[in-house]
């Protein structure tokens, strides 16, 4: 059994202290991530302390031991010592705050339960504030405010974290305003004093700027309760409306939006607000952010959205408007992805059309990004976006799905042909390119499986995909064949032609078979379909190039349609269809 981070205490006790003896702060930089792993699996059952040989307690001994030894350096250390400590614990707070996010509510080591020395390790951390210069007052109250679980309930500690709000010096302000937000997330009643104070400096126009970003920052952690939230949020967007100032505004879209995520009720509001910075007469970092934030509250799918349609206006305003960057208008698109779409009745049809041409437009500029991740989820977004309006359009928006999958399908395909083209004149293998035609064919896939009548518009144009790729093939055969210098080519040349375009034509041949299989195949449809593979095998037959499994399975597939045809016509026989 692995051993666990209790059983390996007393050597990262006795680790540490020989750390803290070598004088040397870097060395005790080790002992962050491991009191991470501890805060991370800090309960011990049963049958552990057995395998292991721990005696009940002896964890929590170890941890106290841990913790003070550090507190006592923070104590008698140089700032540069001070400075490590302070960097471990602050570590260790975005840890627990990630797990935090994901449901864990589990405290991990810092906390009462499991802490006996907590009073002393404060009264170190105390002393170093009372007797300390700015700079080793600062590094005190971010050490308490990482320590909030131990500290909140001190009422020196509350004091002195207060009274440093209206510090002169900025690098202690900041601080106090960092460990005040930490105390806020956890303490109600501190909060509401907190959040007094704040708004009061922030309306000062004696506030520094360094000082009224740092406030805003701090607004984001005033989400403790129902009240809080909905009282700081208004307080905020008092600000916010009232200041001329756009990196204040920056930060508080950003600390709004936090508030707003944690409570439905104040979602709606929030959108609102949100909306209004998108507005053409704002800046265009006010108007990314805005759509950053508005996608940030989408995804963490906790608003249900029963009048959404309004929303959905409004962001088809936004990726309409001609002005507006291409990356502006892709963040649009994104939060347009995390939303579901009903009511679509009451957007006129002209604006869902001009909107899906839009999208078309905006998904083509980020197929140029160098960044393969980029280009297949912008087209995933796409995909995503379509099946929605085609879910919906054919009933709610007067028939225009077809129109829509139209331009999908002649998008999907262009891009295909695109990208086949490219694998195909480069003889080296260009995996990215086969990876994006993979992701393209396996939206139409996903398109004929939902909607079985498109079947026979996506298998017509697949077989022109593949005739066009075979002709390709055929015109490097007739080149080498030339005997021109100019065009002259390798061995391995040739083989890396070939192995792309079989790896290509293998792929095409799983979404014809899924044609296939959905076409409604009537005898006057089976025949026409049937001649124009038979064409197709016939062609890819005629290639030299291509190696004798892909000449199989493509008789295969002749073969597989016929077999499908045959048995139609004799169901027709029998039952006079």
């Amino acid at each position: 059994m692995e051993r666990t981070p209790s059983a390996c205490a007393m050597q990262w006790s006795i680790d540490l202290e020989k750390g803290l003896r070598s004088n040397k702060p870097e060395a005790i930089l080790d002992i962050g991530p491991k009191l991470e792993w501890w805060s991370r699996e800090s309960n011990l059952s049963a049958a552990e302390y057995k395998v292991f040989g721990l005696l009940r307690g002896e964890d929590k001994l170890f941890a106290n031991t841990i913790l003070l030894r550090l507190a006592d350096a923070f104590k008698s250390g140089d700032k540069h010592m001070k400075l490590c400590i302070v960097k471990i614990f602050l570590s260790e707070l975005k840890q627990r705050r990630r797990l935090r996010s994901k449901g864990r509510k589990d405290k991990g080591i810092l906390s009462k339960d499991k802490l006996d020395s907590y009073r002393e390790l404060l009264s170190r951390i105390k002393i170093v504030f009372d007797t300390g210069d700015v700079e080793e007052r600062a590094l005190a109250l971010a050490l308490f405010g990482c320590w909030a679980h131990i500290a909140k309930d001190s009422a020196d500690v509350r004091y002195l974290i207060l009274s440093s709000l209206v510090s002169m010096h900025v690098l202690e302000a900041k601080a106090s305003l960092f460990a005040a937000g930490c105390f806020s997330e956890l303490a109600n009643d501190f909060a509401y004093v907190f959040l007094e104070m704040l708004g009061g400096l922030l309306m000062s126009s004696e506030t520094s700027r360094v000082i009224r970003l740092a406030g805003g920052r701090a607004f984001a952690k005033m989400w403790c309760s129902l009240v809080l939230a909905d009282r700081a949020h208004k307080t905020g967007m008092k600000l916010i409306l009232e200041s001329s100032e756009e990196d204040f505004s920056l930060v508080m879209l950003v600390s709004l939006s936090k508030i707003a995520s944690k409570w439905t009720s104040l979602i709606p509001i929030q959108m609102e607000l949100l909306f209004s910075f998108m507005a053409k007469d704002r800046g265009l970092s006010l108007q990314a952010l805005a759509l950053k934030c508005l996608h940030f509250i989408l995804a963490k799918g906790i608003y249900h959205f029963h009048a959404s349609s309004n929303v959905t206006l409004k962001l088809f305003g936004v990726i309409n408007q001609s002005d507006f960057p291409p990356a502006l208008q892709f963040e649009a698109l994104r939060a347009l992805y995390k939303m579901p779409l009903p009511n679509l009745e009451t957007i006129p049809c002209t604006e869902i059309l001009a909107s899906f041409s839009k999208f078309l437009q905006i998904v083509e500029f980020k197929l140029h990004s160098s960044i393969i991740s980029e280009r297949l989820f912008s087209v995933h977004v796409l995909a995503s976006i379509f099946y929605k309006l085609l879910g919906i359009s054919k009933d709610a928006a007067g028939g225009i799905g077809s129109i829509v999958a139209s331009h999908m399908i002649t998008f999907t395909i262009d891009r295909i042909s695109q990208l086949i083209k490219l694998v195909v004149d480069d003889p080296h293998p260009n995996k990215e390119a086969e990876q994006e035609v993979k992701s393209l064919l396996f939206i139409l896939v996903n398109l004929v499986e939902r909607h079985r009548d498109l079947s026979g518009i996506v298998l017509d144009k697949i077989c022109i995909v593949i005739e066009h790729l075979v002709r390709m093939l055929n015109e490097v055969t007739s080149m080498e064949n030339s005997g021109s210098e100019d065009h002259h080519i390798t061995e391995l040349d040739k083989e890396n032609h070939t192995s792309t375009a079989s790896r290509v034509l293998i792929c095409l041949s799983q979404i014809l078979i899924t044609c296939f299989e959905m076409l409604e195949v009537s005898t006057a449809g089976a025949a026409q379909v049937f001649n124009r593979m038979e064409h197709l095998v016939e062609h890819v037959h005629r290639c030299s190039l291509l190696p004798v499994y892909i000449h199989v399975v493509y008789h295969l597939l002749l073969h597989f349609h016929a077999g499908y045809h045959c048995m139609w016509l004799k169901i027709g026989e029998d039952y006079g269809f």
